[in-house]
């Protein structure tokens, strides 16, 4: 028996396990373009699993920029944004976002996900505490465990629960969040903000409720899947 062949005997009995509690997944063929309606494995279908909220991946004005822009810079960068890889493209779009969100600078990421890591990675370091709702997105809680800092979660949207995670805290801690729980499509009571060293951008009840007393010069909350 060869290594492959061993590898696939470990496994085996894991997958079948899977199979057995139909926890099992597979990939479905689409095909053609992202919309309300999708042929998946050949049979067309009401999409209701998509993303795409703002209904632009199927877009003819963006797929006819993406063709100009293919021409001018290419199909990639060539290198992290860090060496030779930052476009003026890239920077322009950072600038328009900034704008947009009123903002001084806006910083790209590939996906959201890597925006996660990276901004959990930034912003804490050993010896820190990050703190997750029970129900974050897995790309949430995936940075808040690799990020270094000691992980916990508290009860889902449960502001009691987080309070009694803070108390006593001296050092550094990220209260991680989504603003649309949308695993169970659950939303906060008020929008989450960035929260530091006492200055709250907007006030939201939820936050007040949080933060209330001396923690709230010590804590930063981040929503991290808003724009």
């Amino acid at each position: 028996m060869d290594a492959t062949q061993r590898l696939d005997a470990l496994l085996a009995p894991g997958l079948a396990a899977l199979k057995q509690k139909s926890l099992y997944r597979l990939r479905r063929l689409v095909t053609g373009p992202q919309g309300p309606e999708l042929d998946v494995d050949g049979v067309e279908l009401l999409n209701f699993s998509s993303n795409d909220y703002l209904g632009l991946a199927a877009d003819p004005r963006l797929a006819e920029a993406a063709k100009r822009g293919l021409d001018e810079y290419g199909v990639g960068s060539g290198a992290a944004h860090l060496v030779t890889g930052h476009s003026k493209a890239h920077h322009a779009l950072e600038e328009e976002l900034a704008a947009f969100c009123g903002r001084p600078r806006a910083l790209l990421f590939s996906s959201g996900y890597m925006a996660n890591l990276g901004i959990a990675g930034a912003l804490l370091s050993r010896g820190d505490r990050v703190l997750e709702d029970r129900l974050n997105h897995a790309s949430l809680l995936d940075a808040g465990r690799l990020c270094g800092a000691q992980f916990a979660r508290y009860a889902h949207c449960d502001t009691v629960s987080l309070q009694r995670e803070l108390e006593g805290e001296t050092g550094t801690a990220l209260v991680m969040t989504d603003g649309i729980l949308n695993t169970w499509q659950n939303a906060l009571t008020q929008r989450t903000v960035f929260w530091r060293h006492g200055h709250d951008r907007s006030s939201p009840q939820t936050a007040r409720h949080i933060m209330r007393g001396p923690i709230a010069n010590r804590k930063l909350i981040f929503d991290a899947r808003r724009l």
